[in-house]
């Protein structure tokens, strides 16, 4: 029986988008699972898309139920590009990664070579469909997230293998594993504890991320990794109107701005349902919007997941709270800090895995179990404009 798992040109004055009409989106289902037989199901940790709008993600199912990797086109056909077995790992919960040779890298929650536990893997899969396990996790469930590659390739991500705390490894492209920071070094784990969603990294090899608590405060911090491997915290959450508890994985601007989401926290006089926050590279955060400031957090509640970042600065993100169902949103803000719900969810699982946007401007997001068979399903949410009366 198969286990289900949860798991950068400035706009235009408002004054003319009212004139020309508002925005909304209109929602379809691109692909419904399953669509081929022993294929993906229940869908988990988030899309990833290409250039040409390929959309790439983890899932359970498989020719084994042990999970798989697949792809839906632009047009919804779904293909399932690898069922994993084992020993190659198994139970993907979070994304793949793409390089620009078309490879993806990725996690997964247990299987693997070790003979003391199934602990997880690293795995290269190519174009082709050959995956390679670059890493298999020893010592314990390592829990590893999502990946971040850097110009040499490079992969880095978290585990909790090594540490309880959580610990920042580097696997480099012959598979050689390493670990580069263990949290909670400094006292009271003034340098945070418990990363939360997966790295980024900039041009000059520095790499940024979130821990869940820690911090000065213990509500969590943003943190910098220099390419020594040096830590800092750039901020540290104290859990009022500033946010507190972050998730998902930071985004950033082309001035090094960074994006991301608190769970708790936030400006909401009646009580801390999470935050969208901006920090600059100096450690400066400012607050870009605190949820359930509507009736009953019509505008959502508890976000989770990464943001995404469009051309023009408007932020796309989920919660998993809020909204017409109260099993949160698909909302945009804008640079100003101003929300819209772009779409209303009905599963609470879904809300916890952000949202992908096209060069065209859609935007797609995973649904957990819905579609025609309750396995699964990617809904495409296409902006179009209401004429103002």
């Amino acid at each position: 029986m198969r286990a289900r798992m949860l798991l950068t040109l400035p706009l235009l004055p408002v004054l003319l988008t009212v004139m020309a009409g508002a925005q909304t989106h209109r929602e379809s289902t691109l692909a419904s699972f399953p669509s081929i037989d022993n294929g993906p199901v229940l869908p988990t940790g988030g899309l990833i898309i290409d250039a040409a709008g390929h959309l790439y993600g983890s899932s359970q199912g498989g020719v084994n139920n042990l999970g798989a990797i697949f792809e839906v086109t632009p047009a919804g056909v779904v293909s399932l590009l690898h069922s994993f077995s084992g020993a190659d790992g198994s139970y993907p919960v979070v994304n793949p990664i793409r390089d620009r040779a078309g490879n993806l890298y990725g996690t997964t929650s247990q299987g693997g070579a070790s003979t003391g536990c199934s602990c997880g893997t690293v795995f290269k899969l190519t174009p082709e469909g050959e995956l390679t396990v670059l890493h298999s996790f020893t010592g314990g469930y390592a829990y590893p997230s999502a990946l971040t590659i850097d110009a040499a390739g490079n992969l880095y991500g978290f585990e909790f293998a090594t540490n309880a705390n959580g610990s920042v490894f580097k696997v480099s492209p012959e598979g050689t594993f390493s670990v580069v920071y263990n949290f909670c070094s400094l006292a009271n784990c003034a340098d945070g504890s418990a990363p939360v969603g997966s790295l980024i990294i900039n041009k000059a090899g520095n790499l940024y991320g979130t821990t869940n608590r820690g911090g000065q405060f213990n509500q969590g911090a943003v943190f910098e990794l220099t390419p020594e491997y040096a830590e800092s915290v750039l901020y540290s959450f104290t859990g009022g109107s500033d946010g507190g508890n972050p998730v998902g994985k930071l985004t950033q601007d082309a001035a090094g701005n960074m994006y991301g989401v608190t769970y708790a926290g936030g400006a909401t006089a009646s009580s801390g349902y999470g935050t969208v926050f901006k920090i600059t590279p100096a450690g400066t955060e400012s607050v870009l919007y605190s949820f359930c400031q509507l009736t009953n957090c019509a505008d959502g509640a508890r976000p989770a997941g990464a943001l995404l970042l469009d051309g023009v600065g408007n932020l796309y993100g989920t919660t998993i709270l809020g909204g017409t169902h109260d099993a949160g949103v698909v909302f945009k803000v804008t640079y100003a800090g101003v929300e819209s719900v772009l779409q209303d969810l009905t599963i609470e699982a879904d809300g916890g895995n952000g949202a992908v946007l096209d060069r065209a401007g859609n935007v797609y997001v995973e649904i957990y179990s819905g579609g025609k068979s309750g396995e699964g399903s990617v809904i495409k949410l296409s902006p179009h404009r209401l004429r103002q009366n």
